[in-house]
């Protein structure tokens, strides 16, 4: 009904009512005022996009301890050797 406009989307509760279906559903997209329904493998593969993206924060975060970490652990050896 939304899609072929019987109800009008410029309403305010008809709004509401469609952007919390696009919040609430993962595989329901609002799109030009038009619902689009995606396929699992789409949703599947947004999923992974967004795991990847928080991974690559944490492999940063990683790098930055450990290089920091081995430049505190060679200051130390070297006075340890003095």
């Amino acid at each position: 009904m939304y899609n072929v406009r019987m109800l009008r989307p410029d309403f305010e509760i008809v709004k509401d009512i469609a952007n919390l279906i696009d919040d609430t559903y993962k595989n329901v997209r609002l799109i030009n005022r038009k619902f689009v329904i995606r396929s699992v493998l789409k949703v599947s593969f947004d999923n992974t996009i967004l795991l990847l993206e928080n991974w690559k924060l944490i492999s940063t975060l990683k790098k930055h301890y450990l290089s920091n970490y081995l430049k505190k652990t060679m200051l130390i050896t070297q006075n340890l050797s003095s």
